[in-house]
């Protein structure tokens, strides 16, 4: 009877010893963690750019001021918005920074029967760093510089400023898109009637139209 109860501690004490080995060299499993993967929003080997574009403006108001020499008071008074404007657009752009993308840009825009030639500088903030672990970044836009009015009714030279944000998506492959929204004024300077007899000649007139509104459009990076 006694070595029987001999005999059990035995066996309880190699069952226990064999269980705390085994927990000493068990290996948990853990789950694969998915890579860290990092894009390029930018080709780094280039610094230059060239991208395609066009936008879509939806005008929100026009207002007029009609100065005359001589004369401190101005005539001013609002239109109803004309016509939406369609703008398609090549550029060419350097980068400064990782962060910092200055260029020039030149198209064609039609609006309410007029055939204008922006050609602007065009200059973009993007955030987040170079190499960046999702597929979309964000960034800032400035667009200020001249346009140019084919139509009679203007003179040539008008100006243009822009502002607003967007993403940058890059999409399947080395596709690079510019998803932008933005408000936008234009100026413009229409001639003056000088046909028949005023107390005030024409040279003597100025006459600024302001033209603003909501723009939307896109960038496709070509190379």
């Amino acid at each position: 009877m006694q070595m029987k109860k001999y005999l059990i501690l035995l066996v309880l004490a190699v069952v226990c010893c064999s269980t705390v080995q085994a927990q000493r060299y068990y290996i948990p499993r853990y789950k694969k963690q998915k890579e860290a993967r990092e894009y390029e929003h930018f080709r780094s080997e280039r610094k230059f750019t060239v991208t395609l574009g066009a936008s879509f403006d939806m005008n929100l108001g026009v207002q007029n001021y009609i100065n005359l020499e001589n004369d401190d008071a101005a005539v001013t008074y609002d239109q109803k918005p004309k016509l939406p404007a369609a703008t398609t657009t090549l550029g060419v752009g350097y980068r400064l920074s990782n962060n910092f993308v200055a260029g020039i840009e030149a198209g064609y825009s039609f609006s309410n029967g007029n055939h204008i030639i922006p050609a602007y500088g065009a200059f973009k903030w993007y955030y987040g760093k170079e190499k960046h672990p999702h597929r979309v970044r964000w960034f800032n836009y400035l667009n200020l510089g001249p346009q140019f009015n084919t139509s009679g009714k203007y003179h040539t030279i008008g100006a243009l400023a822009a502002a607003g944000g967007g993403i940058r998506l890059l999409m399947a492959g080395s596709l690079r898109m510019d998803l932008y929204a933005g408000y936008r004024m234009s100026l413009n300077r229409p001639k003056v009637n000088a046909s028949g007899t005023y107390d005030v000649p024409a040279s003597a007139v100025t006459y600024h139209q302001y033209m603003h509104g909501i723009q939307v459009g896109l960038n496709i990076m070509m190379f």
